[in-house]
C-alpha cells in the first residue's frame, strides 16, 4: 500500500511538472525549483540517515535509509523524463528568445524590483497606503522568523540526535515555499540581465501556492502560542476579506466598463480603418473587431498578424490623408501619454481627431478619436 502511494505520487508529480511545464515557462522554472529542492532534501535527509547508521556501527542501507534512497532515486528518474519529455519544445524556445533578444514590451528590473515582489505577494488592499504597507512588513518578518525558527530548531535536534531519522524535514515545508518563489525570482531577474527584461510581478503566480503552503505550515506550529496564534489568524483573516472584497468591486468596475466599451466599439463599421500608437492593444482589440488596423509607426507583432487577419503598420500622414480624401472613415485608438505626440504630429499636418470615448478594454485604458481633414 505505501509503495502503491509512493508510485502515485511520483506519477502525478511528473505528470502535472510536465503539464505546467508546458503552460509557461514561469511555471517551468517552478517546477524545476521544486525538483531541486526534493533533491537537496531527500539527499540531505538519506545523508543523515547514513550518519546514524555509521554512529551505532550498523552497515547496509536498510530501513529508513533504504526508504529515503527510493525516493531520491525516484525523483532522479521524474527529472529525467521531464527533461526529455521537454526537448520537443527548446527549438520553440531558442526561436523566441532571438525574437526577445530584438525587442519585447517589459520594462527593465531594479533594486526597488525586489521590494515590488514583496508588495505584489503580501501588500494588501486597504484604503490606506501606510496601513497596507505596515501589514506587508509584517507578514514578511512573521514568515522570515518563523522559517528561521524551523531551520534553527531542525538544527538542535539534529545534532542532539533527539529522533530517529533526524529533524530535516521539520524544516523542510516551512523553507520550501520561498526556495521556490525566490528561485523563480531569481530566475527572472538572471534572465533579465542577460537577455532583455523578461520578467514581471505576475510570473511569480506559478509558485504562489508553495509559497503560502510554507507560511500554513509555519501557522501551524504556533498552537501552544495561542494569543499569537489568534492574533496572526484575525490579521490574515481580516487582510484576506478586504483583499476579497476590493477584488470583487474591481471585478465588477471591469465588467461595467468591457459593457460600455462593447458599446462605444459599435461606432467603428467593419469598413472603416482603425490606427493603434500599441502593439498589445491592436492585438487586444483584434478580437473583437474584424477591421483592418494598423500600427502608427511600427510594424505588428508576428504572433499577432498571425492570429488575426488585416494587421498591418502605417507609417506616415500621407497614406491617413489620403484615406480621408476618399472619404473612408478613420479611427485613431490611443494608449497612454504616446497618444498626444501622434496627435499632435497629425495636427500639424492638417488632421484633426476628435475624442469619441475614454474606455477600458479588459486591462488597457484607451480613448477613442475620430480623425477628420481639418477644413481650409
Amino acid at each position: 500500500s505505501g509503495k502503491k502511494t509512493a508510485r502515485a505520487d511520483f506519477l502525478f508529480l511528473l505528470l502535472y511538472g510536465i503539464l505546467a511545464a508546458y503552460t509557461h515557462y514561469f511555471a517551468c522554472v517552478a517546477v524545476a525549483m521544486v525538483y531541486l529542492w526534493l533533491l537537496l532534501f531527500l539527499f540531505m535527509k538519506k545523508r543523515a540517515a547514513g550518519k546514524r547508521l555509521t554512529d551505532r556501527g550498523s552497515s547496509g542501507d536498510g530501513g529508513a535509509g533504504g526508504t529515503v534512497g527510493s525516493r531520491l532515486k525516484g525523483t532522479v528518474i521524474c527529472v529525467g523524463i521531464s527533461a526529455v519529455s521537454y526537448l520537443p519544445w527548446l527549438y520553440v524556445v531558442a526561436s523566441q528568445v532571438r525574437r526577445v533578444k530584438e525587442n519585447y514590451w517589459i520594462l527593465p528590473l531594479g533594486i526597488r524590483s525586489l521590494g515590488g515582489c514583496v508588495k505584489f505577494l503580501l501588500k494588501p488592499s486597504f484604503s490606506g497606503e501606510t496601513v497596507n504597507v505596515i501589514i506587508a512588513v509584517t507578514l514578511f518578518l512573521v514568515y522570515a522568523l518563523l522559517a528561521a525558527g524551523a531551520v534553527v530548531r531542525a538544527v538542535k535536534r539534529e545534532r542532539k540526535q533527539e529522533t530517529e531519522q533526524g529533524d530535516i524535514r521539520s524544516a523542510f515545508l516551512p523553507l520550501s515555499g520561498p526556495f521556490v518563489l525566490c528561485g523563480v525570482v531569481l530566475f527572472g531577474f538572471v534572465a533579465s540581465f542577460c537577455i532583455r527584461p523578461v520578467f514581471i510581478y505576475r510570473y511569480m503566480l506559478p509558485a504562489v501556492g508553495v509559497f503560502w503552503l510554507g507560511f500554513a505550515v509555519c501557522v501551524s506550529r504556533l498552537r501552544e502560542k495561542k494569543a499569537f496564534l489568534l492574533s496572526l489568524l484575525l490579521l490574515l483573516s481580516v487582510t484576506g476579506l478586504t483583499n476579497y472584497a476590493s477584488y470583487s468591486r474591481d471585478e465588477a468596475f471591469k465588467r461595467e466598463q468591457m459593457s460600455r466599451t462593447k458599446q462605444e466599439l459599435c461606432r467603428i463599421a467593419p469598413e472603416d480603418k482603425v490606427i493603434f500608437n500599441f502593439n498589445q492593444m491592436q492585438g487586444t482589440l483584434g478580437y473583437y473587431l474584424s477591421n483592418e488596423t494598423f500600427l502608427w509607426s511600427d510594424r505588428p507583432e508576428e504572433l499577432i498578424a498571425e492570429m488575426f487577419d488585416g494587421q498591418g503598420s502605417v507609417e506616415d500622414t500621407d497614406t491617413v490623408r489620403k484615406w480621408l480624401l476618399k472619404g473612408e472613415t478613420v479611427w485613431f485608438v490611443g494608449s497612454g501619454n504616446a497618444r498626444e505626440d501622434v496627435r499632435s504630429l497629425w495636427e500639424e499636418q492638417g488632421i484633426e481627431s476628435t475624442e469619441e470615448a475614454d474606455c477600458l478594454l479588459e486591462r488597457y485604458w484607451f480613448r477613442l478619436y475620430r480623425l477628420t481633414l481639418r477644413r481650409q
